[in-house]
């Protein structure tokens, strides 16, 4: 892997949020002056935590990928990504980061954060071709297209193609996060 190189991830169908999950979600909802609030809905059929996010008036439910493994498998060897669903990829520090589209089956549209929530770049991001068999790892990784943060970033959010640009989104605009819970999840 390239330094702060982290896959690109594809988001599949989401697990029945229980009665039980339903409950634990409601003492884990928590809010600040900054932040909007952080309703834990239940977990995807991946393992992920998924949050509602709400942006210029659409619901999404974000799996959150935290960890250095989540992170690495993001949205691959996913069979379709969702309407109104997403991923967000918190990371523990501010760097420029470089994501790919590895193991991807379609297209993803990518934001890149910084620790502000500012959108520092927007990229729709093409699907690629599949690893061939006999092709080795480092082969088939290093051919693959590059999309650059061009600045630090603390977050990428990913969303099925095309909401880019439905909602008009830019560099610079300022996306809410919960960046306190997302920040306590990060490893």
């Amino acid at each position: 892997l390239l330094a702060g190189l982290l896959a690109v991830s594809i988001v599949a169908p989401w697990s029945d949020v229980s009665a039980q999950a339903e409950t634990e979600n409601q003492s884990q909802t928590a809010t600040s002056k900054q932040d909007p609030p952080f309703t834990l809905i239940g977990k995807s059929k991946y393992g992920h935590p998924v949050i509602e996010f709400f942006y210029r008036g659409d619901r999404y439910e974000m799996e959150i990928s935290a960890t250095d493994s989540r992170r690495r498998d993001g949205m691959g060897n996913r069979a379709q990504f969702l309407p109104n669903t997403g991923m967000i990829f918190v990371h523990t520090s501010d760097d420029t980061r470089s994501y790919w589209m590895r193991g991807c089956m379609f297209d993803i549209d990518l934001l890149f954060l910084d620790r502000s929530g500012t959108v520092v770049a927007v990229h729709q991001m093409k699907r690629e071709p599949a690893q061939v068999p006999g092709e080795n790892t480092r082969t088939y990784t290093n051919r693959l297209k590059k999309y650059l943060s061009n600045k630090p970033a603390r977050y990428a959010l990913e969303f099925p193609p095309g909401t880019i640009e439905r909602l008009n989104i830019k560099p610079g605009e300022v996306i809410a996060l919960p960046h306190r819970r997302l920040q306590q999840m990060a490893r």
